[in-house]
């Protein structure tokens, strides 16, 4: 009868296998330094709300907290990641003292980061109120780019103007609501006198 092996002659069987296992170990760890990095998912990047206002008013005063205007819409939206409000079916009233109310309509709205700026698009329509000497006037466009607190108002778009005796076709129009003036390129207009 043969006598069982001992452990250590049993090791010493495995001895050639050690270079191996070594080898194979180095080429594991080498592989995971090589690989790229798992991409992780970047959320910072997304343009998802953080809260939705149904039925939004809000009403700015002035220094001397008389209402400036007011800015209302069937729905804000805030996105968070450019600090931006998206407002459905906005109006924008501005209520500046001793001037006839005007009041601005669009499908959609952008107000910017700050605040200071309003972009409106889709079926703008301004309706300033008749006043003593002035008829109701409409304006109607496609984009408008209005800054509230100045009282200003701007588009490259084509405008057509209308008021009881006025149609004025123009593209491209500045409103500076505090100065009263209103500035027109490529003008075209049909007036009719009263009768």
């Amino acid at each position: 009868m043969t006598p069982a092996p001992s452990l250590l002659n049993r090791l010493y069987s495995w001895l050639p296998l050690l270079p191996l296992l070594l080898l194979l170990a180095g080429a594991y760890w080498l592989n995971q330094q090589v690989l790229p990095l798992a991409v992780k998912a970047d959320n910072s990047k997304r343009h998802d709300p953080d809260f939705i206002v149904s039925d939004f008013n809000a009403l700015a005063l002035d220094v001397n907290g008389l209402p400036q205007h007011r800015l209302a819409a069937h729905e804000m939206i805030h996105y968070p990641d450019d600090d931006s409000l998206h407002l459905e079916r906005p109006v924008l009233t501005s209520l500046q003292p001793n001037r006839p109310v005007t009041v601005t309509r669009a499908q959609t709205g952008l107000v910017n980061d700050r605040g200071d700026e309003v972009f409106l698009r889709g079926d703008v329509l301004i309706t300033r109120a008749a006043a003593a000497q002035s008829s109701e006037r409409t304006y109607s466009t496609t984009y408008l780019h209005v800054l509230p607190n100045r009282d200003w108002a701007d588009t490259d778009r084509p405008v057509v103007i209308a008021d009881a005796h006025n149609l004025i076709h123009a593209v491209g129009m500045e409103m500076d609501g505090r100065a009263q003036i209103t500035k027109l390129t490529q003008v075209s207009s049909q007036h009719e006198p009263d009768r």
